[in-house]
């Protein structure tokens, strides 16, 4: 596709790289993807000059028309970075377009050559759909309900059918195959990850140097791309830092603080990867094909005559209740998607709302991941692991043996295999699914 398409409605644009919107004025908190178009399903947008916020220099407002050429109703003011919304166009990637219909006509007739009508029918029938995520249930807490009914059954046999059939009829995922729930979890790692180092980046470098957090935010968000994004961790936070500071007037650098945050929840790691998070979610969940709601096995095991579930564990991270609420409570999980608290029956609310929102399992598996990369080796973990091998043991190794002690050996052997599929797949999204999915 061309740059640019001639249109009289030059305001009008289709994505085609996917970018992060704040949807509340002045709150960086707040914000979500809007997916980039999917061969044919457009997400098309709209520039709102007159509406740029003055607060954010380094940011234009837009509005959302459709997604994956679903039209959005109603239509809101959304804003975002200038390199995210610029950095299509001097690569091709964003197109000037009238309005939704023509853009479908002029993306299949740019793909296709002039032909006959039925030929082209033909042509447009096997492009490829790729997956949209189905919207988040009105009810985001499941797994009160689901609780409710283990405790309501009176042997595990029946308890795991109630289950299967709550799944068959409710999950959020139900509609969804098992290939395009792996590009979703995929892509969602992805963007997550990348999110997680910006975060601990932004957040060191405004400690170290004093300066606002937002405006560094702004800058790197404008300086890096996508594969700096990616390479981000705590062993060059000062290093962009500098950057930073070169750019903008100058100042001192604390640089004894960043070796001080090595160990800080919220500093990453330099074997942190997204393809962690995606192999321990096939290790944990692949059985019940990844699905959001998805309770562990041991959830139907009574213990004693209260018939309370054994273990709490749902999801795609399968993250217990204790897990949870103890690494919430210890500041290791400050999930962006939910206010920061460190009250515990505020905490008890966010993990019941994890089972309806896939975005918060995912993240809380990554911020799991990075807290047991910095955390020291213990005799039991090495023991585990020389069981399997005789190399030296990486931090990355003794982060996935502690995730999963109980079949350690089996657990490791399996991430190494998927790890290598994954990296052998580059930054292809369908071979990364595929690595999931087998």
């Amino acid at each position: 596709m061309s740059s640019a398409i001639s249109a009289d409605n030059s305001d009008i644009y289709v994505l085609e790289k996917s970018i992060d919107v704040l949807t509340v004025a002045k709150n960086f908190r707040s914000d979500k993807v809007v997916p980039a178009s999917r061969n044919g399903n457009l997400t098309v947008i709209r520039r709102v000059e007159n509406q740029d916020p003055r607060w954010w220099p380094q940011g234009v407002a837009i509005q959302v028309l459709s997604v994956n050429g679903r039209e959005e109703r109603p239509v809101k003011t959304v804003y975002v970075a200038k390199k995210w919304f610029n950095r299509g166009a001097s690569e091709g990637d964003v197109a000037r377009l009238v309005n939704p219909q023509d853009i479908q006509n002029q993306v299949i007739s740019s793909l296709t050559p002039v032909v006959p009508e039925c030929q082209v029918e033909v042509t447009e029938t096997i492009i490829p759909q790729l997956p949209s995520e189905p919207n988040r249930p009105s009810n985001r807490d499941s797994y009160t309900t689901l609780a409710s009914l283990v405790t309501r059954t009176s042997s595990q046999r029946s308890c795991a059918n109630a289950l299967r059939n709550w799944y068959r009829d409710n999950s959020m995922w139900k509609d969804i195959s098992r290939k395009d729930r792996a590009k979703i979890i995929v892509n969602k790692a992805q963007v997550i990850s990348n999110k997680i180092r910006l975060d601990g980046l932004v957040d060191s470098c405004a400690r170290a140097s004093g300066k606002d957090a937002l405006i560094i935010r702004s800058f790197m968000e404008q300086q890096l791309n996508d594969d700096e994004v990616s390479r981000i961790d705590y062993s060059n936070y000062e290093t962009n830092c500098r950057k930073f500071l070169d750019q903008n007037g100058g100042g001192n650098l604390d640089s004894a603080y960043f070796r001080k945050r090595v160990n800080d929840p919220k500093s990453i790691h330099p074997q942190f990867d997204a393809s962690l998070a995606v192999c321990i979610i096939k290790r944990e969940t692949s059985s019940t094909n990844f699905d959001p709601h998805s309770l562990n096995y041991s959830f139907c095991q009574v213990s004693g005559r209260q018939g309370r579930p054994r273990s709490t564990a749902h999801g795609l991270g399968q993250f217990t209740r204790t897990t949870f609420l103890s690494l919430r409570d210890s500041g290791q999980l400050p999930l962006s998607s939910v206010p920061a608290s460190g009250n515990r029956t505020q905490n008890t609310r966010i993990f019941k709302e994890m089972s309806t929102d896939p975005d918060m399992q995912v993240e809380s598996i990554f911020y799991y991941i990075n807290y047991l990369l910095k955390a020291p080796s213990s005799a039991r973990i090495r023991r585990m692991h020389d069981q399997v091998y005789n190399d030296r043991m990486e931090d990355w190794e003794k982060a996935v043996i502690s995730y999963d002690q109980d079949r350690a050996s089996a657990y490791i052997q399996g991430v190494h295999s998927c790890r290598r599929c994954y990296q052998a797949a580059g930054n292809d999204v369908e071979a990364q699914a595929k690595c999931l999915t087998e």
